[in-house]
């Protein structure tokens, strides 16, 4: 019997197996250290199943380990 499981972006970076955990990390600090009073959008482009979502589930478990303060 084949095992089924769900398709979800890995949430915790020491697991990373693509690489991805060092881009989201430094994306993490570049947006703590905007200081603009604008709104600020970024985009992430990529093929499909290219990592996106994974980056992103990345971006928001560093933000996450930071102090409140520096969001």
């Amino acid at each position: 019997m084949t095992a089924i499981s769900a398709d979800c972006p890995s949430s915790n970076p020491r697991g990373d197996l693509f690489g991805h955990a060092p881009f989201a990390e430094s994306l993490a600090n570049s947006i703590c250290r905007y200081s603009g009073n604008d709104g600020l959008v970024l985009a992430l482009c990529g093929p499909w199943r290219s990592g996106k979502s994974m980056v992103l589930s990345y971006v928001r478990h560093f933000l996450e380990q930071r102090p409140r303060a520096e969001h």
